[in-house]
């Protein structure tokens, strides 16, 4: 079968920045014998996509699509496959600890849209609820101080004294709502400085990322976008 090939009509502003434009290209495309239509292609992508391949992948995922057009991952995918990478570190660690920018993402994406929660598969409740728990542990201890050397505020033990009780309860809960999670999120950017770089995490937020509904949209999708660019030139620095 032959290939389809989509072309698009491209309208310049105006008669000098179409010289300018063409003229860029076709010496570009001199020097490294490419076509035009090839340097067009990778000078869009080189604009929105990083040159940190993992970062780059996961953009990817929001918009490939197979051969007969139909998405082969969504945003649900993307967020579930960056979790579950930034979880896979060693000895308990994460394998980054610039992921508060995501959490935040995921926490507005959450209150932006209601009705989220009113289908998500049960069987992925014992896993998420594993890992609530281990989240409640890290921050009592934290309580008893033996995470880190840190003199903590008295307000700061109060609030989390207060957000330990509040996730003890949400664990047993049956039934998982969109105040659940936005609690949850704003609890761990409450207490990043304790969470930041451990892998149950990033464990608890795949989990999370599973059962939430995300919105797809394209102001959501660029929103993720802005948020993986930054973390990329996070990570290369």
């Amino acid at each position: 079968m032959t290939e389809r090939r989509l072309q698009k009509v491209f309208y310049f502003s105006n008669k000098k920045e179409k010289s300018i434009i063409e003229g860029l290209l076709a010496d570009e495309a001199e020097i490294t014998k490419r076509s035009i239509s090839y340097l067009i292609e990778q000078h869009i992508l080189g604009d929105f996509l990083p040159e940190e391949k993992t970062v780059s992948r996961w953009i990817k995922m929001l918009y490939a699509k197979d051969d007969k057009g139909k998405p082969i991952s969504n945003l649900q995918d993307t967020m579930i496959a960056i979790f579950s990478y930034m979880a896979a570190g060693l000895n308990n660690k994460s394998k980054s600890g610039y992921g508060k920018p995501l959490v935040n993402f995921a926490f507005e994406n959450c209150c932006l849209y209601k009705q989220q929660f009113k289908n998500y598969e049960k069987a992925e409740l014992p896993y998420y609820r594993n890992q609530l728990a281990y989240m409640i542990e890290r921050m009592e201890m934290a309580q008893k101080d033996n995470i880190g050397d840190r003199i903590e505020m008295p307000d700061k033990k109060i609030k989390r004294d207060f957000a330990v009780r509040e996730l003890k309860r949400i664990k047993d809960e049956k039934e998982i709502t969109n105040d659940t999670f936005c609690f949850l999120y704003t609890t761990m950017m409450d207490n990043w400085d304790i969470l930041y770089d451990w892998t149950y995490t990033y464990r608890l937020l795949t989990a999370m990322a599973r059962i939430q509904c995300w919105e797809e949209s394209a102001v959501v999708r660029m929103q993720l976008i802005k948020v993986l660019n930054d973390l990329a030139h996070d990570i290369k620095s």
